[in-house]
């Protein structure tokens, strides 16, 4: 069963690199935003990140923490 559908406005900051090894590493910290769905909303505060891993093969690797 599919999740009902819910709106996301993100405000994001300049994506960082952190380290290269297997690939470019790159850090996006999240710096707020708001969520609204059928049976939720609210806000999202400032502290999270994505953590995005670009390997040489093209595959992308993603570590949301919001």
């Amino acid at each position: 069963m599919a999740a009902p559908p819910f709106d996301f406005d993100g405000v994001i900051a300049q994506p960082r690199v952190i380290r290269a090894g297997r690939g470019h590493s790159y850090l996006v910290p999240i710096l707020g935003g708001t969520f609204e769905g059928p049976r939720l909303k609210g806000r999202v505060i400032a502290g999270g990140a994505d953590r995005q891993l670009h390997r040489a093969d093209g595959i992308k690797e993603l570590d949301a923490l919001y």
